[in-house]
């Protein structure tokens, strides 16, 4: 079970090259593609402390918290419903 969340192209990272926000079944990842490099951050599930979400009224931002030390992952830009479904789909793996 893997999903894949784009940001919006105007509100998170660059026009070219977007945020992309994963859910893969054992971990949660943060990838800034660009041209010549890639920048990711990933937390383990077994880490993740709490999932949170600020919503505007069109976009907002996911911060999901790390228990292990390690830093928080912080997406900003996506579409609220996007938000919606990602909080939905890493709640109910932690249950």
């Amino acid at each position: 079970m893997s999903s894949t969340y784009t940001a919006n192209r105007f509100f998170g990272g660059s026009m070219f090259f977007p945020l992309q926000l994963h859910f893969l079944g054992d971990r949660v990842s943060l990838v800034k593609p660009g041209l010549f490099t890639t920048w990711e951050r990933t937390i383990p599930l077994s880490k993740v402390a709490c999932v949170t979400a600020k919503l505007g009224i069109v976009v907002g931002t996911v911060i999901v918290e790390s228990s292990g030390g390690s830093e928080d992952i912080v997406a900003k830009g996506f579409n609220r419903s996007d938000i919606e479904r990602f909080r939905m789909e890493l709640e109910n793996a932690l249950a």
